[in-house]
C-alpha cells in the first residue's frame, strides 16, 4: 500500500490521479466482494515475521521499488503455499536500500543485476516494459486455464477490459475518458519475460506495441501468483471477467 489518504470536501481525489485514486478503486473492489484485509507499510515486508500466518499478499497499482530483503522473502513465501496477488504493473524495477526516513535507489533497473533479475523473473514472469500508449482491452490467450484453474467460462480471443468505468471513483469530478489509462491494458505495463518456466499467459493487451500480460503460475510448494501487469486495471474492475478471476483466485484454495 503506497497511499493511505482520506479523501474530503477539503481535498476531493480526482479520477485522473491515476496511482493514487487506483489504490483506494482496488480496496473498494476488494471489500465489495467480502475480500477482508489489513494494510501495511510496504517496508514491513523486508522482515520474515510479516508472513506468519498470512496465506494471501495483495499489492496494488505501482510497486516499482524492492529490496534484496523484500524480493527474498516473498519468493519464500510462496515457495511454502503463500498466493500473491498483483492489481496493477510496473512491479518490481528498482531496487532500494532503507534507511530510517528515507530510501535510496541502488539499481535503476534490475536488469542491470542478473542474479536479482532471475529471481524477479522466476518470481513474476514478467518485466516492465514501458508505456504502451492509449489504453485498450485485454484479448483472452488461454481459456482453458481461465475455466480449469479458476472455474471462469470464457473463449479464446475474447475480448475484456474495455474502456473506463468511473463508478468506483470516490470524489468523481473527472468524468471524461483518460486514453492513456483507460481499459485494463494501459501505462506502465509489464510483459512476460523470455525463457520463464511456468507462467500461463492468460490474456494480452491489444495494443499494437503488446500491452500487458496477465499471466498466472503455480509454485512446486503451493503458493500461487496471478500478475495482471497494468496500472490500468483498476478502469476495469466492473468486467464480469476480470472480477472472477480475482475472486477465484483469492477465494479458492
Amino acid at each position: 500500500i503506497e497511499y493511505k489518504v482520506t479523501p474530503s470536501k477539503f481535498f476531493p481525489i480526482r479520477c485522473n490521479s491515476h496511482l493514487m485514486l487506483a489504490d483506494i478503486v482496488l480496496k473498494q473492489h476488494l471489500r465489495r466482494n467480502g475480500v477482508g484485509f489489513t494494510e501495511i507499510a510496504d517496508s514491513q515486508l523486508d522482515f520474515p515475521t510479516t508472513y506468519d500466518g498470512v496465506d494471501t499478499i495483495i499489492f496494488g497499482s505501482h510497486n516499482e521499488y524492492w529490496t534484496q530483503d523484500k524480493l527474498q522473502h516473498l519468493s519464500a513465501f510462496v515457495e511454502r503455499g503463500g498466493k500473491l496477488l498483483f492489481l496493477g504493473g510496473n512491479q518490481a524495477y528498482r531496487g532500494i536500500r532503507r534507511h530510517n526516513d528515507y530510501w535510496i535507489i541502488q539499481s535503476d533497473n534490475f536488469k542491470k543485476d542478473k542474479e536479482v533479475y532471475s529471481a524477479i523473473a522466476e518470481l513474476m514472469g514478467t518485466f516492465f516494459k514501458g508505456d504502451m500508449g492509449t489504453g485498450d482491452s485485454l484479448k483472452v490467450t488461454n481459456a482453458k486455464i481461465w475455466r480449469n484453474k479458476f472455474k471462469v467460462e470464457i473463449n479464446d480471443d475474447d475480448v475484456l477490459g474495455d474502456g473506463s468505468d468511473f463508478s468506483y471513483c470516490v470524489s468523481p469530478h473527472t468524468l471524461n475518458p483518460i486514453g492513456l489509462i483507460s481499459g485494463a491494458s494501459s501505462i506502465e505495463t509489464d510483459q512476460l519475460i523470455d525463457d520463464v518456466d511456468g507462467f500461463y499467459l492468460l490474456a494480452k493487451g491489444m495494443q499494437k506495441n503488446g500491452g500487458a500480460d496477465v499471466v498466472y503460475k503455480e509454485f512446486k510448494g503451493g503458493g500461487k501468483i496471478l500478475n495482471f501487469s497494468s496500472v490500468g486495471l483498476w478502469h476495469s474492475l466492473s468486467d464480469p471477467y476480470i472480477a472472477n478471476l480475482i475472486n477465484s483466485f483469492i477465494h479458492k484454495n
